[in-house]
């Protein structure tokens, strides 16, 4: 039999199919491992899903929100930060310079009175208590000094301190003003709400999730028979994995309390203070102690020599840098022993406790941090609640409802404005 040429174009060259064994000589092992690796991932991201959807369900979030929360609980924190300081610091850095639209607007926090129609109101000498553990109200704090703001060009109305409707005994128990956060970011303002710890009682709230630790978690709401009295609704701190603290709880030792950490304690008669644990004094007979990060504010200065320093944000504890001009919020108590908490868009680190160091605060702590856990609310004469900042974009209801997370309650100790 003869060979025949083999003509142009006539036959097909056969593909060949490059086995992955070509890879190594362990081919069918090297397989095995990579469809593991991918059964694995797909797995993993199933349930990433899975959970996203129920917990925005569950806790009445945004697909965004639920996403970032599951995110951390499934240990991808250091990835979650990573994309924030990205997004943050490359792909939506905050706006320099400029005028907030619309000036220092309190949306529908402020009731449409003067100043000075709601201060001159005459007191009530009423000395029922809501809650005995509590005591009633006595007496009335001074109001606080306006701010100065750090923009070099003030607004009309910023810094300065105006009253809501929520009231006690005649007195007006929370006060409310916007400030810019630096002389940077000047399109932006944040809140600030001065509370009377003479007229007001405060309560640590657990959420059903955070902080996690084996412990009676509650509903994640205040209780049904302290509802009527409930004036305030303020965000806790970071998530368990990313606070570098502890807990205490109602006796109980959730996670164990570490020096040097900022500290908020609530006590049974209402009252509430913030401490660095190990260094500060603290007064005995606490229901709570929840931490988070190291002292913001000390001594009335502010603490934040370095935004990129990590312990104000690190990769490797799952959270975003510190110098990012985001959404913060932050408590503290000042001299006079009244309660200051600030909530608001761009700020770093040091703007927060700059403007803690504002508003009066001897001591404060960060709070949480991001659209949407930096977020509180007022209730109380406002019915089903407001935000306390306009700019807030969650509902009202997240600590009308069951919370994931902890949050700090606010109530009236003697009778208050009613609800609407």
């Amino acid at each position: 039999m003869t060979n025949q040429p083999i003509k142009p174009g006539r036959r097909k060259a056969k593909r060949e199919k490059l086995p992955w064994g070509a890879l190594s000589r362990g081919g069918k092992s090297v397989r095995i491992v990579a469809w593991a690796v991918l059964a694995f991932v797909a797995i993993n991201l199933a349930n990433f899903g899975v959970q996203t959807v129920l917990r925005a369900q569950s806790a009445h979030e945004d697909i965004g929100l639920a996403a970032a929360d599951v995110g951390r609980d499934l240990g991808y924190g250091p990835a979650m930060a990573l994309g924030e300081n990205i997004y943050y610091q490359v792909i939506n850095p905050a706006a320099v310079g400029g005028k907030p639209k619309g000036g220092a607007v309190f949306g529908k926090v402020v009731p449409k009175v003067t100043v000075s129609a709601v201060a001159s109101v005459a007191p009530v000498n009423n000395a029922f208590a809501n809650n005995p553990a509590w005591g009633p109200a006595s007496g009335v704090s001074s109001a606080p000094a306006n701010l100065t703001s750090p923009a070099t060009k003030p607004m009309a109305g910023e810094g300065v301190w105006q009253p809501t409707k929520i009231m006690v005994n005649g007195q007006v128990a929370i006060r409310i003003t916007r400030v810019r956060p630096d002389n940077i970011h000047t399109s932006f303002l944040d809140t600030l709400i001065w509370m009377d710890p003479k007229l007001l009682a405060f309560q640590q709230i657990p959420g059903t999730l955070e902080p996690t630790g084996h412990y009676d978690h509650g509903t994640g709401m205040i209780s049904q028979d302290l509802r009527q009295f409930y004036v305030a609704g303020i965000n806790g701190g970071y998530k368990t994995v990313n606070m570098h603290g502890g807990f205490y709880y109602k006796g109980q030792t959730v996670i164990p309390l570490r020096d040097n950490v900022a500290t908020l304690l609530t006590y049974p008669d209402g009252s509430i203070d913030v401490a660095n644990w190990g260094h500060d004094k603290i007064k005995p007979g606490y229901i709570s102690a929840r931490q988070n990060l190291p002292m913001l504010v000390e001594n009335g200065k502010n603490q934040v020599t370095d935004n990129n320093a990590a312990q104000w944000g690190s990769l490797a504890w799952g959270t975003a840098s510190g110098g990012n001009f985001v959404w913060r919020s932050a408590i503290g108590v000042r001299a006079d022993g009244t309660v200051v908490h600030l909530v608001g868009p761009s700020m770093s680190q040091s703007d927060l406790a700059d403007l803690m160091v504002r508003a009066g605060a001897v001591r404060a702590m960060c709070l949480d941090m991001n659209n949407g856990w930096a977020s509180s609310f007022l209730y109380g004469p406002y019915g089903k609640g407001v935000p306390v900042d306009p700019q807030i974009p969650r509902s009202p209801s997240r600590f009308l409802l069951s919370s994931t997370r902890d949050f700090i309650a606010v109530f009236a100790k003697s009778p208050a404005t009613p609800a609407n």
